[in-house]
């Protein structure tokens, strides 16, 4: 039989041996969560400005027809 303090030491080691594979399976997934949530933060920018770049050019169009028909409601004014 294997005296207590050795029996302790073999406890300790394979404690630190389990805490270690459980830091290293944590790490590789708080690595994958934070990818996950750096790609989700990168498509949503993307969404973002193409909604900003669709609604500038909405804004453009419609000023665009604004000014058409402040023209045309002038030339028939001057009539």
């Amino acid at each position: 039989m294997y005296p207590l303090p050795d029996l302790k030491a073999k406890l300790r080691q394979i404690e630190d041996s389990l805490a270690e594979r459980e830091m290293q399976i944590m790490s590789s997934d708080l690595r994958r969560q934070y990818e996950r949530q750096m790609a989700n933060i990168r498509s949503l920018r993307e969404l973002y400005e193409e909604r900003e770049r669709v609604s500038r050019m909405e804004r453009d169009n419609l000023l665009r027809q604004l000014e058409l028909r402040k023209n045309d409601l002038e030339a028939e004014q001057e009539k």
